[in-house]
């Protein structure tokens, strides 16, 4: 890991966290890694856990993945909420 965020072993399979952008209704995570990987998107909102899934995987065919949480799937938006990703096979 560097700074939280995980890479890959060959620069062209490296994640790339793009950014966050929080609204007054919905909570919008961007990263870049190669096309047509899966991803879990884990929630919580405390650090420590604990963590649940989306039930969805995130998909992308060009390498830019988008999330956005409008507190539907994740059962309400939280004062506070972390997240994480998971590489699927």
């Amino acid at each position: 890991t560097v700074d939280g965020v995980l890479v890959g072993s060959a620069s062209t399979n490296a994640l790339r966290f793009e950014g966050i952008i929080f609204t007054a209704t919905n909570i919008t995570l961007r990263w870049s890694a190669a096309p047509n990987l899966r991803f879990q998107i884990e929630y919580a909102n405390s650090i420590g856990g604990p963590w649940m899934a989306v039930t969805a995987p995130v998909t992308s065919a060009d390498g830019n993945y988008v999330f956005i949480d409008d507190g539907s799937s994740t059962g309400g938006l939280a004062s506070a909420r972390f997240y994480r990703l998971k590489q699927l096979p």
